[in-house]
Parts: structure tokens; C-alpha cells; sequence
């Protein structure tokens, strides 16, 4: 059960907030630090890699910033439109209800002019996620103060947009924040979706239908149609695990 899983996590956590790091152990199902400085992990077994419209639009590992050792995922430059753009993914048949990782850095300020998509939960029959479409994403938004939110947002018309946190989800400029995402992939309505922003639950999604007749596909990226300058968004230590990673979660298989 979901709410059993976070409270045992959260539990932890507090019992060990001046320990060494979590270890997520045996309950890890993939994860990347990118220090083979090679985009590798991504398309390792059981299946991924890199957006096909990312030949335009950069997408690489590099000795930049990084939330760990040396290395993250760099995604520059932008396509034409809200839906291509650089980002890379792991297809998942028959994905198990799990929790979904991954640090971001943001290295200024951006305005933007449309939602910017940095992840989402696809449902495809394909390993190409740009050509068929979404169901779920989470998006940054920079507020007329400066500020950005992530907020999530669904194509299935009954609900788009979900309700803005109180308070908002402001994400940080020039430091690593973490993203972290229960889904529960369900063709019926007992689906269910839940975000945390270092460690703060921001987004509660319930008994909705998340899963289509494809595979489920979890991508990162970097696409919008309006976002200035060109911007440059940077991604490490990425995981899929059977339980919560939190923002102290070491990451080893």
C-alpha cells in the first residue's frame, strides 16, 4: 500500500538523519550516476535510450555540474514545439507500482512562455515516446515574480492541469533538487500518482485510469515551445525502485 510504504520510508529517514546515506539495496530496479560518462545506462535491458528528435537538440553526459562524483545528464536547446525536444527513457513492460527518481539543476533563471516538460509517464506501443503522445508530465512554470513551480499535468481531457500545491511547489535555481514519483500503473481507476520535492509530498493524484493499452515509458527532458534564454537543464542520479528513494536514498543495484 502506498501510504504504508511512505510512512515506513519517512520513518527511516528520521531514524537515520544523521546516518550515512540510505541504501535502496535489492529494492532497486535500475538506476544511473552517469559516471561511465557514457549514456549507456539508459539503454541498458530491458529497453530505452535517447529521443529520436534529439539529434537536433543535444543530449549527453557531461563533467558539469553534478549531484554526485563527476558527471550528469546535460539536455540543451529546444525544438519547435512542446511535444520534441532533447530527453532520454526507459520502456517498462508490465512496470510494477514504483517509485521514480531523479536530481535536476537549473543553472539560472528562465522565463517561459509555455509549460516545460522535464518528465513524464507515457503509455505506448512504441519505444519512440515523441510520435504517440502522453498521459502524465511534470512541468516547470516561472511565475511573473521569477519564481518556478512544477506542476503536473494530464491529456486526458476530464482533468489537464491538476490544482496548484499550497503552498507552490518552487523549485531552486543553482542547486540540485529532487523529483520523486509514485506511480501505479492501473487501466481501471484505482491508478494513482504522487510527487515529492525534496521529500515534501507536493502532488496527490488518485483513483484515476494511468495506463493505456502500451508499455509504460518514463522519460526526463527538456521541451517546450517558449522558454528564454535557450535553456540548459541538467539531470543526475536517476532511479526506478520498489521502494522511496528520499532525498538521502544511496543508489546501489
Amino acid at each position: 500500500m502506498t501510504s504504508t510504504l511512505a510512512v515506513l520510508s519517512l520513518a527511516v529517514v528520521a531514524a537515520c538523519s544523521a546516518c550515512a546515506p540510505l541504501d535502496v539495496g535489492s529494492n532497486l530496479l535500475w538506476s544511473t550516476d552517469h559516471e561511465s560518462g557514457t549514456l549507456n545506462d539508459w539503454s541498458s535491458a530491458p529497453g530505452g535510450g535517447v529521443f529520436e528528435d534529439s539529434v537536433n537538440s543535444p543530449v549527453q553526459v557531461v563533467a558539469g555540474p553534478a549531484h554526485s562524483g563527476r558527471f550528469s545528464l546535460e539536455l540543451s536547446d529546444l525544438a519547435a514545439s512542446d511535444t520534441e525536444g532533447p530527453g532520454v527513457y526507459r520502456d517498462l513492460a508490465n512496470a510494477p507500482d514504483a517509485y521514480y527518481s531523479a536530481w535536476f539543476y537549473l543553472p539560472q533563471t528562465y522565463v517561459t512562455r509555455s509549460k516545460w516538460t522535464i518528465e513524464q509517464f507515457l503509455n505506448l506501443a512504441s519505444t519512440n515516446p515523441v510520435v504517440y503522445g502522453h498521459d502524465f508530465e511534470l512541468a516547470l512554470r516561472a511565475l511573473p515574480g521569477g519564481q518556478v513551480i512544477l506542476f503536473v499535468f494530464s491529456h486526458d481531457p476530464d482533468y489537464l492541469q491538476a490544482p496548484l500545491t499550497d503552498p507552490p511547489a518552487l523549485v531552486p535555481t543553482g542547486e540540485w533538487f529532487q523529483v520523486e514519483t509514485y506511480f501505479r500503473p492501473r487501466s481501471d481507476e484505482t491508478g494513482e500518482l504522487l510527487v515529492w520535492l525534496n521529500d515534501r509530498l507536493v502532488y496527490d493524484i488518485e483513483d484515476r485510469r494511468t495506463l493505456g493499452q502500451g508499455d509504460l515509458v518514463w522519460t526526463l527532458s527538456s521541451q517546450a515551445e517558449d522558454v528564454t534564454p535557450t535553456p540548459t537543464l541538467y539531470i543526475d542520479d536517476a532511479a526506478i525502485s520498489l521502494s522511496q528513494v528520499t532525498t538521502h536514498g544511496k543508489l546501489h543495484e
